[in-house]
């Protein structure tokens, strides 16, 4: 236990020292606990993020992202690990939907195996019956005049993979653990209304 307090703490100095502040649609810095939406960089190209119950289907627990572009999707908060006044690329963090579904106890995002893909849910392994589950934290990095979101396994941390979109058979578009290129998004605050 105090080798991984030891290594999580040369991370966070690390990630610190090369990091930039998170903007949001507005050009102001993300701020931990707000509400924002995460929304597609390129507007035509679906909405925001929601959950829909897709494998659990007594339960909404999966990651989807809404097909229509004018869907905000639900709000999410975003935490810093530990629990710093601002949010900065490299960092880890939580991220949780705002609200969470009266069939499960926590909105907070983890990875569940499905078939031989990582996919993003929420809630615990009690959530995802008979599935391989996988905690850990995600963090946020610049990509392409935007940002990716990225997810690093609890013992791995320094060892991070991009969330990218698969679409099933259903047409649901599940965020999942991908090596094929990256969900490119930006961040609105979810008081703010479009200018779109």
């Amino acid at each position: 236990m105090e080798k991984l307090a030891s290594f999580m703490l040369l991370f966070l100095l690390f990630g610190l020292a090369t990091a930039k502040e998170v903007l949001d649609t507005s050009g102001e810095p993300l701020v931990p606990g707000a509400e924002y939406y995460i929304l597609p960089r390129i507007f035509a190209i679906g909405g925001g993020l929601s959950l829909a119950k897709t494998r659990n289907k007594s339960c909404p627990v999966d990651v989807i992202q809404e097909i229509s572009e004018v869907e905000n999707g639900m709000p999410l908060k975003i935490t810093p690990i530990p629990r710093i006044g601002i949010v900065t690329t490299g960092i880890l963090l939580k991220v949780s939907f705002t609200s969470t579904p009266n069939c499960t106890q926590s909105s907070e995002w983890m990875l569940v195996k499905d078939d031989s893909s990582w996919l993003v849910g929420i809630g615990g392994p009690e959530d995802h019956s008979g599935s391989e589950t996988l905690t850990g934290w995600f963090k946020i990095e610049e990509y392409e005049k935007a940002y990716k979101l990225m997810f690093c396994p609890i013992f791995t941390a320094p060892i991070c993979g991009d969330i990218g979109i698969y679409v099933d058979e259903d047409y649901n578009r599940h965020l999942i653990l991908s090596d094929q290129g990256p969900y490119v998004v930006v961040f609105r605050k979810a008081n703010e209304t479009s200018d779109e």
